[in-house]
């Protein structure tokens, strides 16, 4: 099958135990909305190999905008997520552990923690992620949020348009952080927090992620 098309019903796109989606397919979850995983919902593990993954204007009432899963979520191609918001936590993703082998593009997800994914447990592991967001504050922007126990490890971040974006777990590396110009790269000495923050006074970023005089 080429492409998987699901738009609404106002109960979640795809409600599943396991679920795995096959390669060499693109699959797309559009206006969806649910209590849990407006896009997709399983209460075990989550595989979707297909070539592309697109989510868009989904919505959940407490975890998961677009997708919440009760076990292992994995991507294994490239995955778009569009105006993906829940009023709790994980306005893109909500799952134990997340690993994505191909890029995510997350535009407009939004929510009070953990605008794009909250993990609680194991290790996550995304290859790239570039954020864009929407609706702009002088807080903040909670990205990722990993719980006790949990280790988030990203081979590249760029918020150029997510202003003072965080990172923050237990155990967190990001091999690569672009920052939007006047803020720069701060980690915590031990080793639980990432962020964009705002340049020193007298300082200039001249280098996404770095800070010069």
């Amino acid at each position: 099958m080429g492409r998987v098309d699901v738009t609404g019903p106002p109960k979640g796109g795809v409600w599943a135990a396991v679920f795995h989606k096959s390669a060499a397919a693109v699959l797309v979850i559009e206006g969806c909305v649910a209590e849990r995983g407006g896009g997709l919902f399983t209460s075990d593990s989550t595989v979707v190999a297909a070539d592309q993954t697109q989510i868009g204007n989904c919505s959940a009432a407490s975890y998961g905008g677009c997708f919440n899963a009760g076990g292992a979520l994995r991507f294994e191609g490239a995955l778009v997520l569009t105006n993906c918001t829940a009023k709790g936590a994980g306005g893109g993703m909500y799952s134990p552990t997340l690993v994505a082998t191909q890029p995510i593009t997350c535009d407009g997800c939004a929510a009070p923690t953990a605008a794009l994914a909250q993990v609680f447990q194991g290790n996550s592991s995304l290859a790239a992620v570039a954020v864009t967001i929407r609706s702009r504050s002088s807080g903040v922007t909670s990205l990722i949020v990993g719980e006790a126990g949990s280790v988030v490890e990203v081979g590249a971040l760029d918020c150029r348009e997510a202003p003072l974006c965080l990172v923050q777990a237990p155990q967190v590396q990001v091999a690569r952080l672009l920052c939007q110009r006047g803020e720069g790269r701060q980690s915590l000495a031990d080793g639980d927090e990432v962020q964009c923050q705002t340049c020193p006074e007298g300082h200039t970023r001249l280098e996404a992620g770095g800070l010069a005089a």
